[in-house]
């Protein structure tokens, strides 16, 4: 619930060339007090991190930022995303120094719609099944001792037995 409420957002623009919108959604308040914590997450290991210090944005306005990172170290990667966290820079009533305020995750590797170059089936651990037959409504993942099932649709899981 938390991210729904959240008063700062974080857009991609161009993540190739690192750079991203950031609107501040307060009425009356400028993001004098905060800064952006980003890190960039390489088939889930964390591989570069940093924070812009000074992300002065006035109230109900968008400024683009540079996040300095290096994408030339994540070619052939299977994913990459890019996690930044809005953190307060000093305690304020009811909010502790460095604490989170806002965040956003952004796909920056694979495209949507393309494929990763890593598969389910690459690591699939011997025993275990996979049915993926876009025919079906559903996705079946089973073993000896497991059977569950996720609807294509929704991505929700359908039947685990």
């Amino acid at each position: 619930m938390a991210y729904y409420y959240q008063n700062i957002w974080a857009e991609p623009v161009d993540l190739e060339q690192g750079l991203i919108s950031v609107h501040n959604e307060f009425f009356f308040r400028p993001l004098t007090n905060t800064c952006l914590a980003w890190a960039v997450i390489v088939d889930g290991v964390e591989r570069q991190n940093g924070t812009i210090a000074e992300i002065d944005v006035q109230p109900q306005e968008t400024k683009i930022f540079t996040i300095p990172y290096d994408l030339s170290k994540t070619k052939g990667a299977g994913e990459v995303f890019l996690n930044i966290e809005f953190r307060a820079d000093q305690a304020e009533p009811l909010i502790d120094a460095g604490q989170i305020i806002a965040h956003r995750q952004m796909r920056i590797y694979p495209k949507r719609g393309v494929e990763p170059t890593q598969t389910f089936e690459a690591s699939n651990p011997k025993g275990i099944s996979v049915t993926n037959k876009k025919k079906n409504p559903t996705i079946s993942v089973a073993s000896e001792n497991f059977r569950a099932e996720f609807d294509r649709q929704t991505g929700l899981l359908s039947l685990y037995t």
